[in-house]
């Protein structure tokens, strides 16, 4: 119901346009009554009606001033004047402050029926307009977080490119951004456990209950396999406070979700930013931070707690012993050379790198095994290779890959090892004689790596190659000692010593005497 107030000095007509208007069939009320300009005002100030039915000549202040009251001070209030003919022309100064409508003395019941109809028309049509206006501002401040989070995403992801367009909807919305950081969450399963999947949800409704308990704002959004969130924070508030509340805030998350689900969740803080501008960079640096769970398994890490990233660094492998040690199944030479690989490739602090020279080395090792590496399916290991999600976890999948191939395609090592330390003394008892024997030659022709070769030598024979000609060696000596005829240089060169001298140095210091003394001394018990 619209109201109305009536104003006349004439208490007879007053009263009789409150009794005889049939009010509540044109949708309004006479919501108070009033005998001159002076107290229509005041009751106009408090009731603030739509309609006010005034009279133009009164004591105490005019139709025409209080039409100018009204104008001034409530201007969605509607006028309309009552007026005789002698005062016509001062009805009209009126028409500049806004009335709708003036009626003639004496007073006809249809005339105001007319005037109160067309503007209860206007009234209804601008109620409706303003309902509508009313709806679309509460539609907009409902919608507003929604187009909030597009925009902050938009920046976030696609970087600057579309800026004046962002900046622009945000001030078309009345946004203000404030200051904050990129966060990224991410559920760490074992196993791709469908049963901790099932927990995601509950998770997400912990996250975000908690910040919202301590008031925060924030956008997020679920993204290939992590949930990213951008913080929002009142711009006044320190840099420092703002990384600190986020640290407490994703430690309390985290622990929050171990006790409920005994499930990892990582966290990863972006560094702070202070405008739009900055959103894309804390969204990468958060990105760069996420990656650091890889090599350190902390739950939740902020981006100045991430190490320096270096320069690609990849350490070469001597893929042919590694390949040997393969192929006659010597696990511990495998684990030693792929631990040293692994140790040196770390330090770039880069999974994906660290997966790529993974695949390289395997790629390598199959293409230097020839006809025995054919049997690898390089593109099976990789799937495995890219879903570890720890540096030790890839350390893991590689050597069960390498467990794998030495089992399928190496040669039983303890026959192996046999073969190659028999074949080794073969050669070495038949040419001990050589000046130039070695343990690089015995290697080359067995087909084999000289650091595996002296390893395999010294398990099997309990001393080392060297150690082991020199007996050979002076074994022999002795014999030709004992023989009229040799002289010690003789002696020497033909068991295999350069000269006679450093042959006598190494017979005293193996026998505690001369080559000489060991001739007398043996003639003499012969």
């Amino acid at each position: 119901m619209f109201k109305v107030v009536i104003v006349d000095d004439e208490m007879i007509i007053a009263k009789g346009l409150q009794a005889t208007i049939p009010w509540e069939s044109l949708g309004c009320e006479v919501a108070g009554v009033a005998f001159n300009g002076l107290e229509a005002k005041d009751l106009i100030d408090v009731i603030r009606p739509s309609i006010v039915i005034s009279d133009i000549v009164m004591p105490g202040m005019t139709g025409i001033e209080l039409a100018e009251h009204i104008h001034l001070h409530h201007p969605k209030t509607n006028c309309i004047i009552l007026t005789a003919y002698d005062d016509f022309s001062y009805a009209q100064k009126a028409v500049k402050f806004g009335v709708k409508d003036y009626i003639l003395k004496p007073i006809d019941k249809n005339n105001v029926i007319k005037a109160i109809e067309q503007i209860v028309i206007k009234l209804k049509k601008n109620l409706s307009t303003m309902e509508n206006i009313h709806k679309l501002e509460n539609i907009v401040e409902q919608v507003k977080p929604l187009i909030t989070s597009t925009l902050l995403f938009d920046i976030a992801l696609n970087g600057n490119q579309e800026i004046q367009y962002i900046t622009d909807q945000l001030k078309n919305f009345n946004i203000n951004i404030g200051k904050g950081s990129v966060l990224l969450f991410q559920f760490r399963y074992k196993d791709n456990n469908r049963a901790e999947k099932l927990h995601e949800f509950a998770v997400k409704n912990i996250i975000q209950s908690l910040f919202e308990k301590y008031g925060h704002h924030y956008a997020i959004k679920k993204i290939e396999n992590r949930y990213v969130m951008i913080t929002r924070f009142n711009a006044d508030i320190s840099n420092f406070i703002i990384q600190r509340r986020l640290r407490s805030l994703c430690t309390e998350i985290s622990s929050h979700v171990y006790e409920q689900f005994n499930s990892s969740l990582s966290i990863a803080i972006g560094g702070v930013y202070s405008n739009i501008y900055e959103i894309h960079r804390s969204y990468n640096e958060s990105l760069l931070a996420a990656e650091s769970y890889f090599f350190t398994q902390q739950p939740v890490i902020h981006i100045e707690q991430v190490p320096k990233v270096i320069e690609k660094y990849y350490e070469d492998v001597d893929y042919d012993v590694f390949c040997e040690a393969m192929y006659r199944g010597d696990e511990e030479k495998v684990r030693e050379i792929s631990t040293q690989f692994y140790n040196r490739i770390q330090i770039t602090q880069s999974p994906t790198y660290c997966k790529d020279m993974s695949i390289m080395l395997l790629k390598q090792i199959k293409q230097k095994l020839g006809e025995k590496g054919k049997g690898w399916d390089i593109k099976a290991y990789k799937e495995f290779l890219y879903h570890a999600s720890t540096f030790s976890e890839l350390i893991k999948v590689m050597d069960e890959i390498f467990r794998e191939v030495i089992k399928q395609h190496s040669i039983p090592m303890k026959e192996t090892n046999v073969d190659i330390i028999d074949n080794a003394i073969e050669i070495i008892h038949n040419h001990y004689q050589d000046k130039n024997l070695s343990l690089q030659k015995i290697a080359d022709q067995l087909d084999v790596s000289i650091e595996y070769l002296s390893r395999l030598f010294k398990q099997a024979m309990q001393k080392n190659f060297v150690d082991y000609v020199t007996e050979l060696r002076i074994h022999y000596a002795k014999q030709l000692l004992l023989q009229d005829g040799w002289k010690v240089h003789e002696v020497a060169e033909k068991v295999g010593f350069y000269d006679g001298r450093y042959f006598s140095q190494v017979f005293k210091k193996r026998c505690h005497m001369s080559p000489s003394s060991y001739r007398k001394s043996s003639n003499k018990i012969k």
